[in-house]
């Protein structure tokens, strides 16, 4: 073992190990003191066991588990140099421990990520969604998105709704490293509104928990919702935001429910009922003739605000929002979906394949043993049947010609 002193520092070469020691003042505690007491055999097995933990090598000879190994000593265990064997070899992250800080007033601290792509997309063409959850209230808000950059879009929008619902801004909201986090109108929003981002390093979702458990508890709560009902995937986002509503109506601790932190007053519950269960919707008569059914047969796929609901109905296969419903629980709405592997989508065009696709399976027809109608000719216009009878006309044209170049070869 070499000492070599070079200004305030101590140069220590104990094979292969170094360490470098400051000199400090006497009233300091310095990492190693002035006369350096280093045990070189607790550095020489720590190597010879495969570098093993000083911690784990300093008890082998005082309980004599084995044979001609020297006492080491114990004082010294602590003040143990740095081996670059093993930063390079078994270097460990951290523990994360809880933090005990958390939002003293709603809206103080706002937890936001992204979820997505998802392995389907939903009715409505999305494929990712915005989860914003408050810290102090822990009120979960969730927004379908099309596209990762329309982030910026409900955020400022879940900003204002707060802002008039309970006259307070956001004070530090929470996110990872995403590049649609740290764009350049997100950080001119920052600015504008005075909040200071709290980002985290990358590939550290630890430091993000609490939005992370909240997708998990929603994605958990989405898939049981569908698959108990016997819905299509393509309804995820409905149910995502389904559970964020019966999320906020619930809690898992014994302080109040999110509901109430967030607006004063307990939830009422009186409105849930089964997802996926048989709603008859009222059908206005501006919409009804004489003789025309007073309601049409629905699913339930969320709820609104006050006694609305969200529905999708089975005829059409589109999505609406209707007050006067009556439900039936104990009829899932699983008998005109349950086995449908086709996607269902809202209907963007009319033209004659998408009716096809969204008709309800009621109007489909059963096979029979009847033979096939097939078109007569007449229903084909005559210009069609001139170009055919003028295709054929030249094809045995071409096909007489190479025969006679045959010939004369």
């Amino acid at each position: 073992m070499t000492v070599k002193k070079s200004g305030s520092f101590y140069s220590i070469n104990c094979y292969n190990a170094q360490v470098a020691v400051t000199d400090t003042p006497k009233s300091e505690s310095p990492r190693f003191p002035d006369d350096v007491k280093y045990s070189t055999e607790l550095c020489l097995w720590h190597q010879r066991f495969g570098h093993l933990a000083s911690k784990s090598i300093v008890p082998i000879p005082m309980k004599r588990l084995v044979e001609e190994l020297p006492k080491l000593d114990h004082s010294l265990e602590s003040i143990a140099p740095l081996c670059t064997g093993c930063l390079l070899g078994k270097f460990d992250r951290r523990p994360f421990r809880p933090t005990s800080k958390k939002g003293g007033l709603v809206f103080e601290k706002v937890h936001m990520d992204i979820k997505g792509p998802m392995d389907m997309m939903s009715i409505g063409k999305h494929l990712y969604f915005l989860i914003l959850v408050d810290d102090y209230s822990g009120l979960t808000v969730a927004y379908p998105m099309k596209r990762k950059s329309d982030a910026l879009k409900f955020y400022r929008g879940f900003s204002e709704q707060a802002w008039n619902q309970t006259g307070k801004r956001i004070s530090y909201p929470r996110c990872d490293n995403a590049k649609e986090f740290l764009t350049s109108a997100f950080n001119e929003n920052h600015s504008t509104q005075g909040t200071v981002l709290q980002d985290i390093p990358n590939y550290t979702p630890e430091l993000n928990g609490t939005v992370e458990r909240n997708i998990r508890t929603v994605m958990n709560m989405m898939r049981s919702m569908l698959k108990g009902a016997g819905l299509p995937k393509n309804l995820w986002a409905e149910a995502i935001i389904a559970a964020c509503y019966i999320k906020n109506r619930f809690t898992s601790s014994n302080k109040s429910t999110p509901h109430e932190l967030w607006f004063g007053t307990k939830p009422d519950v009186s409105g849930l009922r089964i997802y996926g269960c048989t709603a008859f919707v009222h059908v206005p008569k501006e919409k009804k003739k004489a003789l025309d059914d007073q309601s049409e047969e629905c699913i339930l796929t969320g709820y609104g605000s006050g006694n609305i609901y969200r529905l999708l109905t089975k005829k059409t296969r589109k999505l609406i929002i209707a007050r006067d419903v009556k439900f039936d629980d104990c009829l899932l709405g699983i008998g005109i979906f349950r086995n449908k592997v086709e996607p269902l989508y809202i209907n963007d065009d009319d033209d004659e394949e998408n009716k096809d696709a969204q008709a309800p399976i009621e109007d489909v027809k059963e096979p029979t043993s009847e033979k096939p109608a097939f078109k007569i000719a007449e229903e084909v216009q005559p210009v069609l049947r001139r170009c055919s009878r003028l295709k054929n006309k030249g094809r045995r044209q071409e096909e007489r010609r190479g025969k006679e170049r045959f010939q004369r070869r």
